[in-house]
């Protein structure tokens, strides 16, 4: 998710400009606001969960993340999507460090650990490709990035629920 919110924005510029009528020397903001925020906060997301947990900051990084991706989704112009990207920087630098360093220490050393870090890096580098083929407007790059879309071909939006067999479903999956 963290590696999806780049390119997603960056494919949906032109209707960004063109919906909050943005000007051209504003755009560059609106990808820049979330990568200056994630890089210059990346250390210290890392400290904050060294002194009051990893998991603790990893769940309240994901909750601002989420909640900056929501407000994404309903800007009305280009200095909220620029306050939104930059929150949802801020969630992203509270959340990066701390789902590695949660791998690197629930992991013993060796074969184990190597798998988690590989799973990681394999969805990492799945993200980039998968995300330039999303079609993306400025809507969706506020909302498709972290806030759970509900998707179904059943009438009123049904789900199924998992029954014997069929595993835990995710919600956002019918």
């Amino acid at each position: 998710m963290l590696v999806l919110d780049d390119t997603i924005a960056n494919i949906a510029l032109p209707s960004i400009q063109r919906d909050l009528t943005v000007l051209t020397s504003a755009l560059p903001w609106i990808i820049n606001a979330y990568v200056l925020v994630f890089g210059a906060l990346l250390l210290f997301g890392g400290r904050l969960g060294d002194l009051f947990g990893r998991r603790r900051v990893l769940r309240i990084g994901l909750a601002v993340f989420t909640a900056a991706s929501l407000l994404g989704g309903l800007v009305l112009n280009g200095g909220m999507s620029i306050a939104a990207r930059s929150l949802r920087g801020l969630g992203a630098a509270l959340v990066a460090p701390n789902v590695l360093a949660l791998i690197a220490t629930t992991f013993p050393v060796g074969k184990t650990r190597n798998s988690a870090m590989a799973v990681y890096a394999a969805m990492s580098a799945v993200g980039r490709p998968s995300e330039s083929c999303s079609g993306a407007s400025w809507g969706d790059a506020g909302l498709a990035v972290g806030v759970p879309h509900q998707r179904s071909d059943r009438p009123g939006g049904a789900r199924r629920r998992p029954g014997p067999g069929r595993g835990a479903a995710a919600p956002w999956r019918a």
